[in-house]
């Protein structure tokens, strides 16, 4: 999934406060908290006569466009799209890439008050399509086998939920999430 502004996105040179600062926030009351991936993603499309390559062959790029990976941001998107009040957490965002990233939910109204911007560290990826497969190169077995990365789920936004969707592949963090909404009957 990816969203194109007509005149870009933001620099991704801005500082987590102005990022912050900028962001429309929902009320208090959120219908679904949505924990998991939030990757920084470029998709390159390749001109229609061309197939992804094999080793040492070419092909044509028809565009690149800005685009946001995961599937907690993904669903955040389409919910938000529907009317839906989502509010979403999870990975941590490299400044380098925070400011495409936040351009890129802004339009949705996503409360994204619990995304954390580091200095180091995220995910990111790029996805190669032609018309018939796609292809993603990304850095999500390093981010895996290294330190957390990610913010602890947070039982408050739970109990404020209607609907809680999780994505499973952030370790006990995750498990922690599932914990919450048994406990919470959500």
């Amino acid at each position: 999934m990816f969203y194109r502004e007509k005149k870009g996105y933001r620099s991704a040179r801005i500082v987590p406060a102005q990022i912050k600062a900028n962001i429309k926030y929902h009320s208090t009351m959120h219908d679904v908290y949505l924990y998991g991936m939030i990757s920084p993603s470029t998709m390159v499309v390749l001109e229609e006569g061309f197939v992804y390559p094999r080793p040492n062959e070419y092909a044509e790029i028809k565009e690149s466009l800005p685009s946001v990976g995961g599937e907690a941001v993904n669903s955040a998107i389409m919910l938000s799209k529907l009317g839906i009040k989502t509010k979403l957490d999870g990975i941590w965002l490299n400044k380098r890439h925070a400011g495409k990233v936040m351009s890129l939910l802004e339009p949705f109204g996503i409360d994204v008050s619990r995304i954390t911007v580091k200095n180091e560290g995220g995910t990111e990826e790029m996805v190669i399509t032609d018309r018939t497969s796609r292809t993603v190169f990304g850095n999500y077995a390093r981010f895996h086998k290294g330190k957390k990365q990610w913010n602890d789920p947070n039982e408050e936004d739970i109990q404020k939920a209607k609907m809680v969707a999780l994505d499973p592949y952030l370790r006990e963090s995750s498990l922690q999430v599932a914990q919450l909404c048994v406990r919470n009957h959500k």
